[in-house]
């Protein structure tokens, strides 16, 4: 159910602020320069002189030359600018605000000293002494466009992105159609509304930046890059991958070090695209060119590369990558960047199907989520009071639509409404299609904002501008179905959003992050003994974590004959029938070694699979996976693959498998209580981590401690055992102690709403008796 995390596919390349600083080109020899015959020059000359001593390299004499002009002309303002503007890219900033100080005694209307020192003080983390630098500078000249792109640049920084358009706005508007500035005020100016969410105007406006560099005779990579990212962003792959191969033509004509910097990052991203997009093959190959772009340097950057190229392979079930030298990748990840402390190769849903250390899994998680700490610090709680009434709880999304967490969480939902005990929110930021469940949610929360209802929509609102929204609902308890999976956004949460903040259903692990206060869990999930695994506090559900809703799926889910589902969904008519519907990436090669020895030591057997979604249909997936079958010496034709459904046909079709085998390090979650639903019994491992203990927690909270016994089981090993030796009168058994259990907890969706509401009201009971300033772990008895 946990989906992969989306890196975020490219950096605003948002152009420092402008430096006024010596405004002589650059020399084209670095040999020394002679002294001059000083007795000849003038101040100015002198002035001038040191200059082209800079820009040939050679700082110190410049420094020493203008230090001396000073000291003879203290009046001559070039002299006080240079040897500022010198120290001040020499890194010396300090003495380079002393030197303009002296400057602006002479002359208190010098723009480019009131500039430059809004720059420094830019550098040295005083923003608020910056822009009053800026606004004096535009008091000289309120036209001036270098100041105004200033002014909007420190408005962006400071994450004021209304401010920072009116000052772009302005700049344009100085700025004209011809001015040398053009291109360079269109471009920062698109990276702000990107950041606004006002994509089309964003669009609009790096197209002008490319077409204002054009007109000078170049190219404009970073636009071109931003261009790309925005497509990549909102899942318009083949226009990504259009515009990245269109940045790299563009980054090539420019040339230099940073566009050789900027290179590795499109193919990279370029690489992610084509992933994405199932092409696999040409994936691999930009990560190749990745690599041997970066040489044996850059260490970090490889070992990102290096992980893209093994994520890729396994959307591919390609797993070339899952030898030797990744574990050699692994090490180096585990043993020198996480203990380092810094933010990891491995992204936090990386580690949840991977066999890692327990620590190292909380410190990637940690390490990741540290970056957005300040958005956290600087946002305290919201301060809201319990009314006299319901609590509010805030459910924030990307999948409010038609995907498993919906056709989970719609009956928690329901039943909140069936209660009347809280009052429920959902804020959601995902893509509207138009579906059944996105309806029914909608409806279920009294319909959307701009009708009078709760459904929330921030999708198109800027981080600020959302999170300032969403803090202003007067939420008591947020619960995050998204964490750390594809389309979170965890910007949001950074920035507070509610007193308590939850860690819920989606992501199977711990989010690392101060600002989540609980996870929800099980006592199979997250056994108390596990607690040290968690930045969060432990909130234990009585039964199951997982909600279960299946009212609208199961009518008619015994309908339908064996055989002729057998025979449309090309399985044989006798023979067993072993199947495992999770997406591809769960399938490793460990897990399949043991799945192909139980078809080997089953005659007559097939593994009934699901086919890849359709980015992947023409990837290789089945081809690959057969080919791994023949190397273990099973035939690839005993692999069949199941077409892709709506729920409740696919519920329906599921009496035509007999068993169905969980997958091992990330195991089956709603794939596996769907299964349960349709009566198809599990066999699963209790593993260690929670991604891969889910399975033992279905089937320890369907009330029925033989099934428990005989299905869950410590090791693969003895899973194939039992999953040879489950035949007949015992496999008959097995499922209809199955089918006995559909009336359990488990799949008591009114029941679990009830728990879950007494959950989160001991939340708020030990947030309002100041338990904030311990860790008080929650454990909800059976109610």
């Amino acid at each position: 159910m946990a989906r992969r995390h989306r890196p975020i596919p490219g950096r605003l390349f948002l152009l420092p602020f402008l430096l006024y600083l010596l405004q002589i080109s650059q020399s084209q020899d670095a040999s020394p320069i002679p002294p001059p015959q000083t007795l000849t020059l003038t101040p100015l000359e002198a002035v001038q002189h040191a200059v082209a001593l800079h820009n040939a390299g050679q700082t110190s004499s410049a420094l020493t030359t203008l230090t001396t002009v000073t000291e003879s002309a203290p009046t001559l303002q070039e002299g006080w600018f240079y040897l500022a503007a010198v120290q001040q890219q020499s890194g010396l900033l300090s003495l380079s605000l002393s030197s303009y100080a002296t400057l602006l005694t002479l002359n208190p209307d010098h723009i480019d000293a009131l500039n430059n020192i809004g720059k420094a003080l830019s550098d040295l983390s005083d923003p608020t002494g910056s822009l009053s630098y800026y606004m004096r500078a535009l008091t000289v000249d309120p036209n001036h466009v270098q100041t105004l792109v200033n002014v909007a640049l420190s408005y962006h920084a400071q994450g004021d992105g209304i401010s920072a358009s009116r000052y772009h706005e302005l700049a344009l508007t100085s700025c004209g159609n011809s001015c040398t500035l053009l291109s360079e005020v269109r471009y920062n100016y698109g990276v702000t509304l990107q950041h606004l969410r006002s994509v089309e105007k964003a669009v609009e406006m790096y197209r002008l930046a490319i077409e204002a560099r054009a007109g000078e005779g170049k190219e404009h990579g970073s636009a071109w890059v931003n261009l790309a990212a925005m497509h990549h962003k909102y899942g318009n792959l083949d226009d990504a991958i259009w515009h990245y191969e269109r940045a790299r033509k563009a980054v090539a004509k420019e040339g230099g070090e940073e566009e050789m910097e900027l290179e590795v990052m499109i193919l990279n991203n370029l690489g992610q695209a084509l992933a994405q997009a199932g092409r696999v093959k040409e994936a691999k190959g930009m990560f190749n060119s990745v690599l041997s772009v970066l040489g044996s340097g850059e260490r970090d950057e490889r070992l990102t590369t290096m992980v893209h190229r093994w994520r890729a392979g396994k959307m591919n079930c390609d797993w070339e990558e899952f030898g030797h030298g990744f574990e050699g990748v692994m090490w180096e990840v585990l043993e020198r960047q996480v203990d380092e402390g810094k933010d990891a190769a491995l992204l936090p849903f990386d580690t949840l199907g991977m066999e890692i250390p327990k620590d190292k899994r909380r410190d990637i998680a940690v390490n990741h989520a540290r970056a957005l700490s300040e958005l956290s610090s600087s946002m305290p709680p919201p301060l809201v009071e319990r009314p006299a009434g319901r609590l509010k709880l805030g459910y924030i999304c990307y999948d409010f639509n038609d995907h498993p967490t919906s056709h989970l969480a719609e009956g928690l939902f329901l039943h909140h409404n069936k209660t009347g005990r809280v009052e429920v929110t959902a804020m959601n930021y995902g893509k509207d299609d138009e579906s059944t469940y996105r309806k029914n949610i909608v409806e279920l929360v009294g319909g959307k904002e701009e009708d009078g209802g709760r459904f929330v929509d921030l999708t198109h609102l800027s981080d600020t501008t959302a999170s300032s929204h969403a803090r202003s609902l007067g939420v008591h308890v947020l619960i995050d179905m998204q964490g750390f999976t594809l389309g979170g956004r965890p910007e949001l949460t950074a920035r507070r959003l509610a007193p308590v903040q939850v860690n819920y259903l989606i992501f199977p692990g711990t989010s690392g992050a101060g600002f989540m206060d609980y996870v929800v869990g099980d006592r199979f999930v997250t056994p108390p003994e596990s607690q040290s695994s968690y930045s969060e506090m432990l909130a234990m559900l009585p039964n199951s974590y997982q909600i279960n809703y299946y009212s609208r799926h199961v009518h008619g889910v015994n309908s339908g004959h064996r055989d002729s589902i057998r025979l449309s969904e090309g399985l044989p008519l006798t023979g067993f029938v072993y199947a495992n519907f999770n997406k591809q990436d769960k399938i490793e090669p460990e897990i399949f070694t043991v799945w192909m020895s139980i078809l080997t030591r089953t005659p007559n057997s097939v593994l009934w699979l699901l086919e890849p979604n359709h980015r992947y249909s023409g990837s290789g997936v089945a081809d690959n996976l057969r080919m791994e079958a023949m190397a273990r010496g099973v035939r690839g034709d005993r692999l069949v693959f199941a077409k892709r459904v709506g729920k409740g046909e696919h519920l329906k079709r599921m009496k035509a498998a007999d068993l169905f085998l969980d997958s091992h390090l990330y195991g089956a979650h709603s794939t596996a209580t769907d299964s349960l639903r349709a009566g198809l019994p599990v066999v699963t491992v209790r593993g260690e981590a929670w991604a891969r203990r889910v399975g033992a927690s279905l089937m320890g909270n369907m009330g029925d401690q033989v099934l428990e016994t005989e299905t869950v089981v410590d090791d693969v090993r003895t899973l194939a055992d039992v999953a040879v030796g489950m035949k007949g009168g015992e496999l008959e058994d097995v499922k209809r102690r199955v089918r006995g259990a559909w009336g359990s907890d488990l799949f008591d969706t009114e029941k679990y709403t009830r728990d879950f509401e007494r959950m989160v009201e001991g939340m708020w009971d030990v947030k309002e008796a100041g338990g904030e300033e311990g860790r008080f772990h929650l454990v909800v008895g059976k109610g």
